[in-house]
């Protein structure tokens, strides 16, 4: 076996046959080092500015990184949950909750109009095997006892006229009904259908959900609209064994959806859990005893902004997972004595089920809005990289949410006649097929070759008034001849405004020399703020028509050495200094006769070696250094002198250990008792860090 190790790409196992002089690739190990820079997607939120994420589904974010050097570099997509591999797609159909339908699948995958005398011709509520062969189909108006191999109905039950079934629930002994939302009523399951007892709930109650455990046959779980409560039901007698209210004195809406009862721990360390999932996406977790199904250790915790769906996923040695569809799908499974709950990769899925099968042995029947697929499901979180290769360095990118689109800064090094050339060129990569889309832009200006230096996403105002999306590129020139200074030709480097024409092709809308190398951007408003070699200059944004704007000089600031990383909140300008920590600068744009002016509102006057700078919250600042430190520091705003105001001091620091190229703040919808908030992604030169375990949190 041969190892071979690579920084910059990905690493490979080989089987060596020395036999026949051959050699096998039997792995290839995933390795996303060095992230040059990344950007955030969160697959649950495409609206606004500032990236949000879910407290307790960080897999929901999507990292997309520009990974590797040279002709290893690539496009990685990178998302840490539980990972669904696509089977087959059975059927492209819409409205897959509101119909039954039946689809067949010998030889080719078909329709089929009857089935065992199931009803196809309205919803159905429970479509459930039992153990001993048969079927029970519960629909609005009737439950079915179906002869799978006979293909009849045996038995059928239906409630009295201008009555319907509002829920319904079923083991291989009971099933468990809710008549017009406000009765409940038992039928054992034998040879026949026999009703069992019935309760009439009256105008006190309305039943919300319901759930017959596959594990303890003798008892149902049903939730309430009215009460906000949850009872523990004897199947005989329909009395409450236990019940427990699940809403605050002063909260009417919140209200359970969905119920489940089963063993997620392992059952020789613990009893079973229930799970109920609340109408405000909150999801409450008691320890159920095995002997008189008594509720304890109650806990809560948040899925989403809508209830979630919970179903039932059989596992070996008569324990269960929980697959939670929402507008942020999870899996909750038992992991080392404790119950996880990790995002899956599935964003759009509705509705689940088990299809464990001889033809696709483990597999899950997914629905999505459109499109019913089979699919496996890992049995616990992993990371999962999507690789799309470029054979160049991606040394920026910046992500435009309307135009659904990744802008690449890339650079290509090859030798040629024993000369080495180096090209850069701006690229856009589709968001959904993450592929290639329109045709490259190449960077060279009239002074020679450039080498971006920074590609970043911008909302500006076009000719007719509206916001549009563009990408601000910026360059430096490589040309080994100088020009004059004073000249007309004394630029080093280029502002580059590009936009994305119907064809999906960038094109120039406008450009600019600049006597510097152009590093990183920021936008205030039309203003472009732009940190140049020794200078950070703002531009008024003026777009005359689709191929032509101007770019006015308004105002400057001189750090101490050269600016290489800018953090904007608000009209506060971050400027992280290569030398020098960092200085913050406030924009005050043109009134009247009055022109735009930076002024300098604070400074860290300790010397370090900045990479990256972030904002994080109020008046705290998250800087990177070169020598792996992270420090967050804070405007003394409070000072008794003007000097002691204008000082940046160090609020917490920490040595990470590991050189930060890029930080890219997140905003989380935390709990108010949440312990800790993450409030950066932190990409490196090795690693890249993300989860609670790994975010600098600023308090």
């Amino acid at each position: 076996m041969l190892f071979v190790a690579s920084h910059y790409g990905n690493s490979q196992l080989f089987r060596v046959n020395p036999e026949n002089y051959t050699i096998e690739l039997v792995q290839e190990l995933t390795n996303i080092s060095p992230i040059l820079d990344f950007t955030i997607m969160d697959m649950g939120n495409r609206e606004g500015e500032e990236q949000t994420v879910n407290e307790y589904s960080s897999g929901q974010a999507r990292i997309v990184a520009g990974s590797g050097v040279h002709k290893d570099g690539s496009l990685r997509s990178v998302r840490s949950g539980v990972g669904l591999e696509d089977v087959g797609i059975l059927a492209d159909m819409d409205n897959i909750r509101d119909e039954s339908l039946c689809v067949q699948c010998v030889g080719d995958i078909e329709e089929v109009e009857e089935f065992k005398g199931t009803s196809l011709n309205e919803h159905s509520l429970v479509a459930q095997n039992l153990s001993d062969g048969r079927l029970i189909q519960v629909t609005p108006s009737s439950v079915r006892l179906i002869d799978v191999e006979g293909g009849v109905a045996i038995s059928s039950w239906s409630p009295a006229a201008g009555q319907t079934i509002t829920n319904a629930s079923a083991n291989n002994d009971w099933i468990l009904l809710s008549v017009n939302g406000n009765s409940l009523i038992s039928l054992g399951i034998e040879h026949d259908l026999i009703r069992t007892e019935h309760n009439d709930l009256g105008e006190k109650e309305q039943v919300a959900c319901i759930h017959l455990p596959p594990q303890y046959p003798s008892i149902g779980v049903v939730g309430f609209w009215k009460s906000g409560t949850i009872s523990i039901m004897d199947l005989k007698t329909l009395q409450p064994l236990h019940t427990e209210s699940l809403r605050k004195q002063d909260d009417l809406t919140s209200v359970p959806r969905d119920i489940v009862l089963a063993q997620v721990l392992p059952p020789e360390s613990s009893g079973p859990s229930l799970f109920v999932a609340m109408e405000d996406g909150f999801v409450f977790t008691f320890n159920v005893s095995k002997s008189d199904f008594a509720l304890s250790g109650r806990k809560s915790i948040v899925l989403g902004t809508r209830h979630a769906r919970l179903q039932l996923i059989p596992k070996p040695n008569g324990v269960y997972n929980l697959f939670s569809t929402s507008e942020h799908s999870s899996l909750i499974y038992a992991s080392h004595g404790r119950i996880i709950y990790s995002a899956v990769t599935a964003q759009d899925a509705t509705c689940v089920c088990p299809f464990d099968t001889e033809a696709f042995p483990e597999c899950m029947a997914l629905a999505t809005e459109t499109t019913l697929k089979l699919a496996l499901i890992d049995d616990e979180r992993r990371t999962h990289v999507q690789t799309l290769p470029i054979g160049q360095t991606v040394r920026r990118i910046a992500y435009s949410r309307n135009e659904r689109a990744f802008g690449l800064g890339c650079v290509k090094r090859e030798v040629l006649n024993n000369e080495e050339i180096i090209t850069s060129s701006f690229r856009l990569v589709d968001e959904v097929v993450f592929d290639k889309i329109g045709e490259d832009l190449v960077l060279e200006g009239s002074s020679g070759p450039e080498m971006v230096e920074a590609v970043f996403r911008a909302e500006l105002t076009d000719s007719y008034g509206n916001k549009v999306e563009r990408f601000l590129v910026g360059t430096s020139y490589l040309s080994d001849i100088q020009p004059n200074p004073g000249s007309q030709d004394d630029f080093r480097g280029r502002i580059l405004v590009v936009g994305i024409d119907s064809d999906r092709n960038p094109y120039v809308v406008t450009q600019r020399g600049v006597k510097g190398a152009c590093r990183c951007f920021g936008v205030i408003g039309d203003y472009i703020v732009a940190a140049l070699a020794k200078t950070v200059v703002v531009y008024r944004y003026n777009e005359v028509s689709t191929t032509y704007a101007k770019m006015d000089r308004v105002a400057s600031y001189r750090p101490s050495t050269y600016p290489v990383d800018l953090a904007i909140e608000g009209d506060t300008i971050a400027v992280a200094d290569l030398m020098k920590s960092m200085s913050l600068v406030k924009f005050t744009p043109p009134v009247d006769d009055e022109p735009a002016k930076l002024e300098e509102l604070g400074r860290h006057y300790q010397a370090s070696w900045a990479t990256s700078i972030c904002h994080i919250e109020g008046e705290s600042w998250l800087e990177s250094d070169a020598q792996g430190n992270l420090m967050v520091l804070r405007r003394n705003s409070s000072g008794v002198t003007e000097d002691d105001k204008r000082s940046m001091t160090i609020t917490s620091e920490f040595n990470l250990g590991d050189m930060v190229n890029r930080i890219r703040k997140v905003t989380v919808d935390a709990s108010e008792n949440a312990i800790v908030v993450p409030r950066a992604f932190l990409g490196t030169v090795r690693h890249f860090f993300f989860g609670l375990n790994h975010i600098l949190d600023s308090r």
